[in-house]
């Protein structure tokens, strides 16, 4: 430890120790659970950043930082979620489907299913609607809820922290063949990475490991392991599905397999739905119809055009990004293709939840911009609804946090283009 630069001890430390707040913030702030989450990652965003800076790539700073991030990660196993309800939903949806109903069909106010809820909690918020997930998450939900009612959020909650240190080793492997292990801090020490497992709970650490397990098999050409695993992302989320177009362009001749692979992964899981009398994917156009907060260029965009006309134009940008994302790809620049791919539906999304961002953590410390840092570190701003939320006062989301997102990736990405202009063609 006396080789290492004071100030990346004095860093993972700090970082360990905001990390080791999370349980006693989720028993003490019960109705300032938006400011203590915003305060907390705001601080260890801080923490972060100053160890990236003194990260020299030597082996002894990236144990150091391997071994912050696997001590961070376990502190917060006894943290109870706080910051939403999606873990009780989680775990509803899995015993609903255990109990031989469909999630996809059956809301949690539907009267066939009255008896589980007297056993299972389920969000207020989330009584109308039916299951949105995919079912490769259904059967993450599923095997939880297995375990019972007591059990279930301890076996959660194992689970989400088992796949935030398996993305925290592939990652390392992953950035080490990429040549990027002197950024590792941004994926050991990520407070997003960290706190929406560690506090959050969601699902999207799943999505998150499987990505970064089909990058890793994509770098050394296994094109059917890196189908399956991107199938299984896939599977989990959504999200990782816009992952198959740059993945195939820069797989070449590997593409037949991959995309085969992957369609065959997601085919069968899908297959399997069906003959369980499951039907995929219920409520997802309503989410997408009700729900809204926290996107800034969908905000920006209805306030100034007509619906119609706003849903066009963004649709017109996400297409410009995929194109991006292609192009980038055909020239063998994967770690900087697939940022475009992952952020284009989130950019124009009319929902955009932090844990969303959870995918792109490891593409951030593969290729740290401004854009992708600042997105990741202001996302987590529109939890200030949680205060008045927590105090019964209702889901009355502030408009700030939306504006500095706004504001914060427009000022990036002028801060990234004026960057790239400076550097040289070869270093791009």
């Amino acid at each position: 430890m006396s080789r290492l630069p004071p100030a990346l001890i004095a860093s993972g430390l700090a970082f360990v120790g905001l990390a080791a707040l999370g349980a006693p913030l989720a028993q003490a702030a019960a109705s300032h659970h938006g400011s203590a989450y915003l305060l907390l990652h705001g601080l260890m965003t801080a923490v972060m950043l100053v160890a990236w800076q003194h990260t020299d790539g030597r082996p002894s700073t990236l144990r150091w930082l391997l071994l912050t991030g696997v001590a961070a990660r376990l502190l917060l196993l006894p943290a109870a979620p706080f910051t939403t309800h999606d873990v009780d939903r989680y775990l509803w949806d899995g015993a609903v489907a255990a109990a031989g109903f469909d999630p996809y069909r059956v809301a949690p106010a539907d009267a066939a299913v009255a008896a589980l809820r007297s056993i299972w909690p389920t969000p207020p918020e989330h009584a109308a609607y039916a299951t949105l997930y995919p079912p490769g998450a259904l059967a993450l939900f599923a095997l939880a809820a297995s375990s019972g009612p007591t059990l279930a959020p301890l076996l959660w909650k194992l689970m989400v922290t088992a796949a935030s240190l398996a993305t925290l080793w592939l990652g390392q492997r992953l950035l080490a063949a990429w040549g990027r292990e002197r950024h590792l801090a941004l994926l050991a020490l990520s407070p997003l990475l960290v706190l929406e497992s560690g506090v959050g709970g969601h699902v999207d650490s799943f999505a998150a490991l499987a990505l970064v397990a089909a990058l890793l098999a994509a770098t050394t050409a296994r094109w059917r392991w890196a189908g399956f695993a991107i199938g299984l992302a896939a599977l989990v989320k959504l999200l990782p599905a816009l992952a198959l177009l740059p993945l195939a362009v820069f797989a070449g001749r590997g593409a037949r397999r991959f995309l085969a692979s992957a369609a065959l992964t997601m085919a069968a899981a899908y297959g399997l739905a069906l003959a369980l009398g499951l039907v995929p994917l219920g409520s997802l156009p309503l989410f997408f119809e009700h729900w809204r907060g926290g996107a800034p260029l969908f905000a920006a965009a209805v306030a100034m055009l007509p619906l119609s006309a706003a849903l066009a134009g963004l649709a017109v940008i996400a297409l410009l990004m995929l194109v991006r994302s292609a192009l980038l790809a055909r020239q063998q620049q994967l770690s900087a293709s697939l940022p475009w791919a992952l952020a284009a539906p989130l950019l124009v999304s009319p929902v955009l939840f932090p844990w969303y961002l959870l995918p792109l953590v490891p593409l951030a410390a593969a290729v740290p911009s401004w854009t992708l840092l600042t997105a990741l570190s202001l996302a987590p701003a529109s939890y200030e609804v949680l205060d008045a939320f927590d105090r019964g006062d209702g889901w009355h989301p502030a408009v700030w946090p939306v504006w500095l997102l706004g504001i914060g990736l427009l000022l990036a990405l002028v801060a990234d283009v004026l960057r790239l202009r400076r550097q040289p063609s070869s270093a791009r």
